[in-house]
């Protein structure tokens, strides 16, 4: 049997994962750095670990940025599990 559905808090969701993209890019180095290794815009980025960032990454985006920063999409977009995709 199925969990009750839950109520998914979008704003709690895109605040965690804000915190969690600048995570990642302070790792890398910097903003920079991070363009180099995931190929998104800069500007893309800088929205995206922003706080107030309304706009969520497109789905192909979003897989080839975690695809090529080695991050486990879970762990960015939910905070769950092993934050490295090669560790899943």
């Amino acid at each position: 049997m199925l969990p009750p559905a839950q109520t998914i808090d979008l704003d709690s969701l895109r605040v965690g994962f804000a915190h969690r993209m600048t995570e990642v890019i302070e790792e890398a180095g910097n903003l920079e750095a991070f363009w180099r290794i995931t190929r998104r815009s800069t500007g893309r980025l800088s929205e995206w670990r922003s706080e107030g960032h309304k706009n969520w990454p497109e789905m192909k985006a979003f897989i080839e940025m975690v695809a090529r920063a080695d991050i486990n999409p879970a762990w960015l977009i939910f905070g769950r599990g092993p934050k490295r995709l090669s560790d899943v």
